[in-house]
């Protein structure tokens, strides 16, 4: 990338260190490799990068680095999905803030009020938080371990397939979460209200649970890109016309097989039994398997 930068040496906390800075105006992904995700960047803003390097004289201690990157992403748009995404015209904080530091490393960033979080690298492992939303929090955090906690007011999943997210990305690493509220989240035609959210990596893939009024349980999202789906209670609270929405919906986004089982399934204030079945995406249809319930005294078992 073609930059310009000035450099001068100043006394920084009584020390002389080197100076590198440079205003540019910058593709996003120029500065970054974002993979798979550089088709949802577009356009340019204005950057301030900084460089604060020892000062190498003589009689002067050697002090640590910090490289600095800060913008207001005016002109770039980011196509991901809500709270995430955001338009040319707009304006959001950017900071990323690298500092060398004794024995470790530290890695600062700030993206609006929506996320801010530091990172510490020091024996080859990282850790560290992601507080998501503006409020203040109380994070306590091991060795080896990123953990994620806040809250967000919406966030629209109806469209996730398409930002090719793997789930085994999540189970070799040290990313956890911790209490993240959602007040809102879209998923396909259904809205969810209000859920608390934690998640810890394990050998199989990442699992999560949740829980919200309607429902609360669990969700492994094995490696093998099947899911696993336990709940203790489910209540459906659905007319006709959401019904028809429901399940077509259900069709259209079911692109992998998912093991459900709910041991109290509520509809309205009665309780409909225990339920477990194994949903199979084919390829113009859905197969419901190895369906198992309880309810009073019958039950459906599963062939042997």
């Amino acid at each position: 990338i073609p930059l310009e930068f000035d450099i001068s040496t100043e006394k920084i906390k009584k020390e002389l260190q080197t100076v590198i800075s440079s205003e540019s105006k910058l593709k996003l992904s120029q500065l970054f490799s974002f993979h798979d995700y550089s088709d949802f960047l577009s356009g340019s803003s204005q950057f301030d990068i900084e460089f604060i390097l020892p000062g190498y004289i003589r009689g002067h201690a050697l002090a640590g680095s910090r490289v600095s990157i800060e913008s207001q992403l005016k002109g770039t748009a980011i196509k991901l999905f809500s709270p995430f995404k955001k338009d040319s015209k707009s304006e959001i904080v950017f900071k990323l803030d690298f500092t060398e530091l004794s024995k470790k490393n530290q890695l600062k960033f700030i993206y609006g009020d929506i996320l801010r979080g530091r990172f510490i690298s020091r024996d080859d492992k990282l850790e560290g938080y992601i507080i998501a939303g503006p409020k203040k929090q109380s994070i306590s955090v091991q060795a080896n371990q990123i953990k994620l906690v806040g809250s967000f007011k919406e966030m629209d999943l109806r469209n996730l397939s398409k930002f090719k997210i793997n789930s085994n990305s999540l189970s070799g690493n040290p990313f956890f979460i911790d209490n993240l509220n959602i007040g809102q989240v879209k998923l396909s035609s259904t809205i969810i209200i209000d859920t608390n959210i934690n998640m810890k990596p394990s050998q199989d893939g990442p699992i999560f649970t949740l829980k919200n009024k309607d429902f609360s349980g669990s969700v492994l999202l094995r490696n093998n890109q099947e899911i696993d789906l336990n709940l203790d209670f489910l209540k459906l609270n659905i007319n006709q016309t959401q019904e028809d929405t429901f399940f077509v919906s259900i069709f259209n986004n079911v692109n992998n097989p998912i093991s459900f089982s709910v041991k109290s399934l509520l509809m309205g204030l009665k309780s409909y039994g225990s339920w477990s079945f194994k949903l199979l995406p084919l390829k113009d249809s859905l197969a419901l398997v190895d369906i198992q319930g309880r309810y009073g005294r019958w039950g459906v078992a599963k062939n042997k």
